[in-house]
């Protein structure tokens, strides 16, 4: 018995492909740069963005293979 169908795992893939993309946008437009602020916060931000968006998108590829497989 399979838990999702293959059309749920394709819409969650694609929701966290699109989540990613929001994820890795928001390090091109930060606004945190531009404002003086401590050096430390601004690269905490930018790497949990970049790590959410990793992770999203890992996430995203592992469920879109798994419903191409799935029956």
């Amino acid at each position: 018995m399979q838990l999702f169908t293959t059309e749920s795992l394709e819409v969650i893939s694609d929701l966290l492909t699109n989540l990613a993309a929001g994820w890795l946008a928001t390090i091109v437009i930060f606004p945190g740069i531009w404002n003086s602020r401590d050096a430390a916060e601004i690269y905490l931000v930018l790497f949990s963005n970049i790590f959410f968006g990793m992770v999203s998108l890992i996430i995203a590829v592992i469920l879109k293979k798994e419903a191409k497989y799935a029956v």
